[in-house]
């Protein structure tokens, strides 16, 4: 088993199955007697798997892609005097 991607390798690739699923999905539309332009019966198989991969890597993308913005952490200054050198018990004793 190989590596695992990188964020930016995983939306390089992610990319390229949406573009090539749609290239293919050019090919396979309805035509004038209600086949897909393949010549299959509808609904096509080829066009259905191509939109379901489109579907699942723009949901992903969505995900990779979603930022959360972080709420901003601001120190207060403590009541207690700083008193350097003393340590806390230690938890359980």
């Amino acid at each position: 088993m190989g590596r695992a991607l990188t964020a930016a390798q995983f939306e390089a690739y992610a990319r390229r199955q949406i573009t090539v699923a749609l290239d293919i999905l050019d090919g396979h539309h309805a035509d004038l007697f209600g086949l897909c332009a393949c010549g299959r019966p509808q609904p096509c198989s080829v066009a259905a798997t191509c939109q379901a991969t489109i579907d699942h890597y723009r949901a992903k993308l969505a995900l990779v892609e979603a930022t959360q913005p972080l709420r901003l952490v601001v120190s207060k200054p403590s009541s207690a005097p700083h008193r350097p050198g003393i340590a806390l018990p230690a938890i359980g004793t």
